[in-house]
């Protein structure tokens, strides 16, 4: 198994690293085979390799490594959580153990300072800290000749001034970054050629994306004229030739391009991101601004763009919808860079587009287009603090994303690298520039915000928020308060006050969200990003589903105990020993509970439109024929409503596609049905759930089994028959190569011997004669009497074969006995 991803991520690594004035990088000498396995964990590191490697017939040995091994798929996970666990062990400060793990890149380290004498003293602290793990730390190279000398003096110094960072080239003599101008060409005029050429060409930061644009759009032009794979199209298309060769030579113009390795020397700055679409291209690119004493710089960050496939054409069919898709790749590209920018402090983002129509659609709730609402909605979980701003087209710097400027207007426009002038200067600001409101106060109301899961407080949190809202929905009488076991009770998540008051009615949570719309109340709360009011399950923190059963199911029948006592008046301290079994009843309405849990968090419109007496019409649930069943349970319509027996399997549940119930569910079924087939698999399932892209989210889901996969992998493949030796095809006497078995036991019964005779078969290799001698037993004095007697009928042979039975080896240790008596051989050589 591979391992969760602790990597960062190249791109935050690159922005991260340039950042501030000065940097260094590091290297960790062979740091997976640093890592020792314990022993009795070094079985499943088994591997075979033959005695002779040139000989893949000889004799397997088995091995097995005793340190982590490069080139696993597991190994950069291994390392990763070492390296964690040991920052965690032995740096105490926060900050400092995460600026360490956001700096490291598998075995290599990337750090920056504003201060020569803090990255000096990084120097030392990394390097004794790493040494204390067993690992060295080497190939030291800085932009900063200061601890270029105490790295010589400690012998670790990278000699090269220009060394690789994460795919580019950094000079740090003049403190620039370039990217690697390695490609190659093979001179084939081929689709495979040309998409080879292209892949060679690394940009993770979008630098000269525009580049990298125009060679796509040529493949995507190659692939609509219907070229196969190899076929060489310069005698039929000699304009496609010409246009290909000025691509290779602006490519190669663009990568001699030098960058500046810090773009940002502050601690506050402000992202501006500018977006633009044209109908075969749309992205987007972002810029920083910070403020250097006086002056003010804006620099490039990354730029992101894609090309409009022929498969989208008939749903983005018109120039608005694609700058739509550009203010998203705006939005994701601005999150990720404040992500990457974690030691700066963004004061404020700017999303900047030349189209109104789109810039209005997502200041706007009333859009009816599933497509773009669904784009509106993800721009505004993106960014939600960020302020939509309109900017003519010859001012946006976007704009050369969807134009085709020669290499060298490219390379020299400064408002590509720079931004447009406003940035530095304010006053330069057009007048023409508009401010539309991201999320307007006024629309706040109409419509759920999806809850973003990493931003949800505690369980006790939202019960503290509820208690300053509406105390009377906290379950707790004034004789509960005085019981020390209150924990107990507010631990539960907000909205469990339904199960005293409609205890009786089997739909306990589905009256939850209609009661709070309906109350003046609950108007206010609609307006925050996290509804308070919604119960919580911190599902992240569950393997397996009868875990989490068992857990709500106990919490459900603590409950209910405390209902009956508080109605009998019989209310004493919770005592661990007084807890009953658990029933049928409390596992049911746990799930009940963790399925509509789950239904409030997925399916919050179709759930409310449910509600409302309306059939959802709209939406990738369309075609399930929704309907709500007396628990207030969404479940999907099958064709069986003409059953005279309603089976609930005939009516699934509606689950969410990607959403961690779901998840626990199937793996839940799988392993309780033993790992079954696909097919089974499918049928088992849908006898209990449904949801959106079922069949690719199954077979995602089974693919992941571990127990599955030992199943289903391929045995060690035997090598190929080799080349029949010497012996079998040369003309030879007969008997002069001989292969040998024996054959038996055998009954005999005549009227002189009654017992068991062997065979002695001896093979020519050449010939295929048989030779066949009685034998008593398989000893070796036998077998020597069955060899004289195959001499005296030909001659004694030069090689015999045999598949090494005791009496063979016995034999051969004689004759080489034999062999090296000096008697003999002083007879023999007389």
């Amino acid at each position: 198994m591979q391992g969760p991803n602790l990597i960062q991520l190249i791109a935050a690594c690159l922005i991260n690293f340039r950042t501030r004035k000065y940097a260094f990088s590091a290297d960790l000498e062979k740091a997976f085979l640093q890592i020792l396995i314990k022993e009795e964990h070094r079985d499943v590191l088994r591997f075979l390799f033959p005695v002779d490697p040139l000989n893949p017939l000889s004799a397997i040995k088995i091995y097995r490594f005793k340190v982590v091994i490069f080139g696993a798929n597991c190994s950069p996970f291994l390392l990763a959580a070492v390296i964690t666990k040991h920052l965690y062990l032995h740096v105490a400060e926060q900050h400092t153990r995460d600026t360490l793990q956001r700096g490291m890149y598998v075995d290599n380290l990337f750090q920056t300072r504003n201060s020569p004498e803090q990255l000096v003293q990084l120097f030392h602290n990394s390097r004794k800290l790493f040494t204390d793990a067993g690992m060295n730390l080497r190939s030291w190279r800085s932009d900063l000749a200061e601890l270029n000398e105490v790295a010589k003096e400690h012998g670790v110094l990278e000699e090269s001034p220009e060394i690789k960072v994460l795919g580019m080239l950094w000079n740090t003599n003049s403190s620039t970054m370039r990217l690697r101008a390695e490609q190659k060409w093979s001179g084939k005029y081929s689709r495979s050629s040309i998409l080879s050429y292209a892949n060679q060409h690394y940009d993770p930061l979008g630098l000269i994306v525009r580049v990298e644009i125009r060679m796509r759009l040529f493949i995507q032009e190659l692939c609509s004229l219907g070229l196969e794979w190899e076929q060489i199209f310069a005698g039929h298309y000699p304009e496609l030739v010409r246009q290909w060769d000025t691509l290779r030579a602006e490519c190669k113009i663009a990568l001699t391009k030098t960058h500046p390795r810090s773009v940002c020397n502050s601690e506050n700055a402000v992202l501006h991101v500018f977006c633009d679409a044209s109908k075969s291209v749309y992205g987007a690119v972002a810029y920083i601004v910070w403020t250097d004493g006086s002056c003010v710089k804006s620099e490039l960050v990354k730029s992101q763009a894609k090309i409009v496939g022929k498969d989208k054409a008939p749903k983005v069919d018109t120039i608005p919808k694609l700058e739509l898709m550009a203010l998203l790749i705006g939005s994701i590209l601005a999150s990720y860079c404040v992500k990457a920018l974690f030691h700066v402090k963004i004061s404020a983002i700017y999303l900047w587009g030349d189209s109104k129509t789109a810039l209005s659609w997502c200041s706007s709730y009333d859009v009816k287009e599933d497509f773009v609402s669904n784009r509106v909605r993800q721009i505004r979980n993106n960014v939600p603090q960020a302020k939509l701003m309109y900017i003519r087209s010859e001012m946006n710097p976007a704009d050369i994303l969807t134009r085709q400027p020669k290499a060298e207007v490219f390379l020299k426009n400064t408002l590509w690298w720079n931004g447009p002038p406003f940035l530095v200067s304010p006053e330069s600001m057009p007048p023409q520039t508009d401010l539309f409101n991201l999320m307007p106060e006024e629309g706040m109301k109409k419509e759920f915000i999806t809850t973003d899961t990493s931003i949800i407080p505690s369980a006790e949190e939202i019960v503290s928020q509820s208690k300053q809202a509406r105390p009377d929905l906290i379950l707790a009488s004034k004789a509960q308060k005085k019981d020390n076991n209150d924990h107990i009770l507010t631990s539960m998540p907000v909205g469990t006050q339904l199960i005293e008051d409609d205890l009786a009615s089997e739909n306990s949570f589905a009256g939850f969200e209609s009661q709070n719309s309906q109350n003046p109340d609950f108007e206010g709360f609609e307006t925050q990003t996290v509804q308070p009011y919604v119960p919580y399950v911190n599902w992240a923190k569950w393997d397996y589903y009868h875990d989490i059963l068992r857990i709500y199911a106990r919490v459900f029948s603590v409950l209910f105990s405390f209902k009956e006592k508080r109605i009998h008046k019989q209310v004493k301290p919770f005592n661990k020993a007084t807890l009953k079994p658990l029933t049928a009843f409390d596992f049911r309405k746990a799930k009940s509970f963790l399925i509509q849990q789950m239904q409030l968090e997925c399916y919050k419109k179709e759930l409310s439109i449910l509600k409302s007496g309306k059939s959802v019409k709209k939406g990738q649930c369309r075609l399930f024929g929704l309907h709500l069943d007396k628990h207030g349970t969404i479940r999907c319509r099958g064709r069986f409503d003409n059953s005279p027996t309603l089976v609930y399997s005939n009516y699934p549940v509606l689950f969410g596609t990607s959403h961690k119930l779901t998840q626990l569910m199937l793996w839940n079924i799988h392993r309780s049905e033993n790992c079954p087939g696909y097919s089974y698999a499918m049928h088992r399932v849908k006898r209990d759930m449904y949801f959106p892209k079922f069949k690719i989210t199954l077979r995602k889901t089974l693919n992941k089994c571990a127990k599955c996969r030992i199943h289903k992998a391929r045995a060690y493949a035997y090598p190929g028959n080799p080349p029949l030796p010497a012996c079998r095809t040369e003309a030879k006497t007969p008997f002069e190569f001989c292969g040998l078995d024996y054959a038996g036991p055998i009954d005999i019964d005549s009227h002189d011997f009654r017992g068991q005779m062997y065979i002695c078969v001896f093979t020519c290799l050449v010939t295929r004669a048989c030779h066949l001698v009685m034998v008593p037993d398989t000893s070796a004095p036998a077998f020597f009497d069955a060899l004289r007697d195959l001499a005296t009928f030909y001659r004694m042979p030069k090689l015999l074969l045999s598949d090494n039975g005791t009496q063979f080896h016995a034999a051969d240790r004689v004759l080489k006995k034999l062999q090296r008596n000096k008697v003999i051989q002083d007879t023999l050589g007389g």
